[in-house]
């Protein structure tokens, strides 16, 4: 019985690990899609525009803003 459970136990940890693995990829892609498109758009971006967004990233990275 104690066996039995402990298989039991396995099977569900190692399903869990699956899921979790599945969910990890996907906001992996997402995340990299994301980085994707930011580059392509912070490419077609005015000199200027392109300045405010580095400014701005400066500001969020020292917590100001």
């Amino acid at each position: 019985m104690w066996r039995d459970q402990l298989s039991e136990a396995r099977n569900r940890y190692a399903q869990r690990n699956v899921e979790l693995k599945a969910v990890l990829n996907q906001t992996l892609a997402l995340i990299n899609q994301s980085v994707m498109v930011e580059s392509t758009l912070q490419n077609s971006m005015s000199p200027a525009m392109a300045a405010s967004l580095n400014f701005s990233r400066g500001l969020s990275a020292q917590g100001l803003n």
